[in-house]
């Protein structure tokens, strides 16, 4: 397992860690909805592939700031730990590759307080889940 680490954050607000393979059709879009989210809070973006073949390393390298390899044993959440272990930020929050931002700022603006409202263990958001059947 190693790591290519692209730029380096202080002070690190939130840590987004993902976990990938061959997911180049909708990395590149899931990524693209983060920046403006990603430029009104100091982030950082964890990626941890296991195994991609299809394009998906190249797509994380432009927008990640850690790129991770972990070698895939049918286990989600020893991968998605094994990222955990490279972040830094206060918060932690976790995406699957296809899920994609519509909207940003409310998310924003509670990081943007302080760094964080430090009175809260945890915090959530909606999601919502469209499928084309």
């Amino acid at each position: 397992m190693k790591a290519v680490t692209a730029k380096k954050h202080q002070n690190i607000v939130l840590s987004i860690g993902m976990i990938m393979k061959n997911n180049a059709d909708t990395l590149e879009e899931c990524l693209k909805a983060l920046k403006p989210f990603r430029d009104a809070v100091t982030t950082e973006l964890v990626i941890v592939d296991t195994g991609s073949t299809d394009g998906s390393v190249a797509i994380a390298k432009r927008y990640a700031d850690k790129v991770l390899f972990f070698e895939w044993i049918n286990d989600f959440a020893a991968a998605r730990n094994f990222g955990l272990k490279h972040c830094t930020g206060d918060w932690f929050m976790f995406l699957d590759t296809d899920e994609i931002f519509d909207e940003t700022e409310d998310l924003a603006r509670f990081f943007r307080m302080d760094g964080g409202d430090k009175s809260y263990n945890t915090a959530m958001y909606i999601q919502r889940n469209f499928h084309d059947q």
